[in-house]
């Protein structure tokens, strides 16, 4: 049978009751005498006896608990936040043939982010070398598309003072881990239990990785010619689209290949995005704070909705998803969803992000 808390008003009538009924000849209910301040400040106290057990028990549930109780309770699981990590990647530089660059040149993002070749290489006969580089300070900034140009902070005889992210792109970086990413962790934990390889245990083990948020895991995938456990993720906090970049993949393999089951053949991948443009006629109010809600839920919707199709489970983004997003975005009234124009089956590896929205 549950127990409810009472509220102080019910404690002070109990009190006033009780001083009644054991002090003869007395009336706690009546003010001003110092019966009832006695019972008033006795209710007080019991009311703060309450309180603490209230707060002592929502802290031993996972998803209620707060921020130093959760830690608490991920550490007996050998759970802890993830830490920052340093964004890496190649980078392209040019310049006279057969000239070497050294590790220690740093480097730097018009926008001041700055970087520093951590192994170094030589230029070929083209004049081309390609060296890695990492972020000097950790942290989900540093990541960077392929093609972003950067500037060397100090020059280096016959080497070009710009250089080129590679077309794998430069990442790995992520902010510490946000408490209620580790709660997510924790409580998938919990309700999916190590079970020796199945597909959950692929997703807790990438989920380790800090900066991946969604995972999806096809046990039966036939890739490369050869039948395989499919593994794609996502990394929506770290990347405007979420997708990985090619340097996140490969640390991702590494990482499963240190973990999985023996003789279990893994095939890891990005996946494909398709972007899905949305436009909307006929919207009721049609003002800036409307619009503005409405991109919120959608991108709420994509990211909480959206899936990779796979081959044994093909994802199908329905329409309605989309009307039912803008439908409960705040202020609106009505609307007509003008595109997508109808349901969307997706092939395998390939994922709904969101695009753009037009009003008409």
């Amino acid at each position: 049978m549950p127990f409810d808390t009472p509220t102080l008003d019910q404690i002070a009538l109990r009190t006033y009751q009780a001083m009644r009924a054991n002090l003869k000849g007395s009336d706690a209910a009546l003010y001003p005498n110092n019966v009832h301040v006695s019972a008033k400040v006795m209710a007080g106290a019991v009311f703060e006896g309450f309180s603490l057990l209230n707060y002592i028990a929502r802290q031993h549930i996972v998803h209620l608990a707060d921020e130093p109780w959760l830690l608490k309770k991920a550490h007996d699981f050998g759970f802890a936040q993830l830490p920052p990590s340093f964004a890496e990647g190649k980078v392209v530089m040019t310049g006279d043939a057969n000239i070497t660059i050294p590790a220690g040149i740093q480097m730097h993002r018009s926008d001041g982010i700055n970087y520093v070749i951590i192994v170094g290489g030589k230029t070929d006969n083209a004049g081309e070398a390609t060296v890695t580089v990492r972020a000097v300070e950790a942290g989900k900034a540093g990541n960077a598309a392929a093609a972003v140009s950067l500037s060397l902070s100090e020059s280096v005889a016959q080497i070009s003072g710009t250089a080129t992210v590679h077309a794998d792109g430069i990442g790995l970086g992520a902010d510490t881990e946000s408490i209620e990413s580790l709660r997510a962790r924790l409580l998938f934990r919990l309700r999916n239990p190590p079970h020796g390889g199945a597909a959950h245990d692929y997703i807790a083990w990438l989920r380790e990785i800090n900066g991946v948020t969604r995972v999806f895991v096809d046990p039966v995938t036939a890739l490369n010619g050869r039948t395989s456990v499919g593994i794609w993720f996502m990394m929506d906090d770290s990347y405007p689209n979420g997708i990985p970049q090619a340097a996140d993949v490969a640390y991702a393999d590494n990482y499963l290949d240190s973990l999985r089951p023996a003789g279990a053949i893994l095939a890891i991948a990005a996946p494909t995005p398709i972007t899905v443009n949305v436009t909307i006629d006929n919207l009721t109010p049609d003002t800036t704070a409307v619009r503005t809600a409405i991109e919120s839920e959608l991108r709420a919707m994509f990211r909480r909705e959206m899936r990779v199709s796979t081959s044994t489970n093909p994802f199908t983004a329905y329409r309605s998803l989309f009307s039912e997003a803008i439908a409960i975005a705040t202020g609106e009234r009505s609307h007509t969803l003008v595109a997508p124009a109808s349901d969307v089956l997706y092939t395998m590896g390939q994922i709904p992000v969101f695009g753009t929205v037009t009003y008409t």
